[in-house]
């Protein structure tokens, strides 16, 4: 990666005196190794890899509230991370995003040209994902979510929440949302992250409300794939609206 720079783009205070050092090498002309190997040069005191992770942490932290930016937009802690990646079929590939993918997914998430959307009903769409509410749970990775594309589009999103303790290994459904044919699309997404879920979770779960306009569409291919009914919630937020759990276990 010696050719990626990176530029500080906002000043502000640093309480700590090392991070402001840090800061002041990304001047647009050092690298992620510059940097590092500046502030072994300067510390030959302490241990090498202790450095390289210090510097690497106070740029990751940065990164994530957007104050230094990496030319060319490639990102080495992105470009290092491992994801999930499944291909399907018909050029089809699920992919599992990090939070360096957040452009994207916020785009996707905010676009009105889908075919087919359920949002949890715990969360209101207007704040939920909103820039801010949604850039926090990315970066404290409390959400995550899987792309589903084909060579020139997105076809779906999923999103799920990382709420719980690790002992209970529940995960439950954000939104799910699909810009295509709905019929042969929505089975095909679902069942295609129990790969990479089951060995993280002992469990998911999808909510929504009674009264969502392709309801029976949506039962019926949960129910096809072994999801169970477990539970109905009357008038749960207000008095023209249940909600209705579905759930299964990855066995």
């Amino acid at each position: 990666m010696k050719n990626i720079f990176i530029i500080l783009l906002n000043s502000y205070n640093i309480l700590n005196n090392t991070a402001k050092e840090i800061t002041e090498l990304c001047d647009g002309n050092n690298t992620l190794e510059d940097v590092i190997n500046l502030m072994k040069i300067k510390y030959k005191d302490i241990n090498a890899e202790t450095i390289k992770n210090d510097v690497e942490q106070m740029l990751l932290l940065l990164d994530r509230n957007e104050l230094i930016e990496w030319e060319k937009n490639i990102n080495p802690f992105a470009i290092n991370e491992k994801l999930y990646e499944k291909e399907i079929k018909d050029n089809l590939k699920l992919y599992k995003t990090s939070p360096y993918h957040f452009k994207e997914i916020y785009t996707l998430l905010n676009t009105q040209n889908y075919n087919f959307k359920i949002i949890n009903p715990v969360f209101l769409k207007g704040i939920f994902y909103n820039e801010v509410s949604l850039r926090h749970r990315l970066f404290n990775y409390s959400e995550f979510f899987y792309i589903l594309k084909n060579n020139i589009e997105t076809i779906a999103i999923i999103g799920l929440l990382d709420e719980y303790p690790i002992s209970n290994k529940v995960t439950l459904t954000s939104c799910i949302i699909l810009n295509s044919d709905i019929s042969s699309i929505f089975k095909l997404l679902i069942s295609n992250l129990f790969d990479d879920l089951k060995d993280r979770y002992s469990k998911l779960k999808i909510n929504f409300f009674t009264n969502h306009p392709q309801k029976d569409f949506i039962t019926q291919n949960l129910e096809e794939m072994n999801f169970i009914k477990e539970a109905e919630l009357l008038h749960e937020y207000n008095d023209d609206e249940n909600e209705i759990i579905y759930s299964k276990y990855f066995i």
